[in-house]
């Protein structure tokens, strides 16, 4: 479940996640490419943003990465 990091950073991007409720679910995080394995992860964080950003002003979209 642990995993030693490969390293540390100074800057970079956190990407994070939160499912299920104060009584139980999960939080994971990562910092610039996230772990390998955690494609399917990504990919739902990535689908996430593009729908949330759909809700907002053209002048607040970003590109995901950049």
């Amino acid at each position: 479940m642990f995993r030693r990091p490969d390293g540390f950073g100074m800057d970079g991007t956190s990407y994070g996640a939160i499912f299920g409720n104060y009584w139980q679910g999960t939080h994971v995080n990562w910092w610039g490419d996230a772990p390998a394995g955690w494609g399917p992860l990504v990919t739902l964080f990535q689908n996430t943003v593009e729908v949330l950003d759909g809700f907002l002003p053209a002048s607040t979209l970003r590109t995901i990465g950049s």
